[in-house]
């Protein structure tokens, strides 16, 4: 599958995308029209600015989560993950779970972090699985 990198800008924020599998030159909010897992790091004001800028990318419904205050799933078509480095164990293995469901197979699941969550990864404190689940979109957000 190709690793394909690309930089772009919207308003307020730089965007270094990195895709796989997805044909090289496919701008990153396309690939989000279709329905692909992306994983947004970068500091929290950049991440603010990026989901305003990027809203528009998101199939309706958008539910947004807050994971610093527990996971509450719910049916959507676009689920925002905000501080998804902060996910307990348990409730990584739900939202495993959740992802396997077969009625939640079309949900796009963005998931935004301010700590680079492959080095949660390294030392087992997130789950490498749903790392890979939640990845297929690698943006790395800063301020412009």
């Amino acid at each position: 599958m190709p690793l394909c990198a690309s930089q772009t800008e919207i308003p307020g924020c730089k965007i270094n995308a990195v895709t796989v599998g997805s044909p090289c030159g496919t701008p990153w909010q396309r690939l989000l029209g279709t329905r692909a897992n992306a994983l947004v790091v970068g500091p929290r004001s950049a991440l603010d600015a990026f989901l305003r800028c990027a809203a528009t990318s998101f199939r309706p419904p958008v539910v947004s989560v807050a994971c610093r205050d527990g996971l509450a799933l719910t049916r959507a078509e676009t689920l925002v993950l905000r501080d998804v480095d902060r996910l307990h164990a348990d409730d990584q293995a739900r939202l495993t779970a959740w992802l396997d469901q077969p009625e939640n197979a079309s949900t796009q699941v963005i998931s935004v972090t301010s700590i680079p969550l492959f080095d949660q990864v390294l030392t087992h404190r997130f789950g490498e699985t749903l790392y890979y689940r939640l990845n297929t979109i690698s943006l790395d957000v800063r301020l412009a």
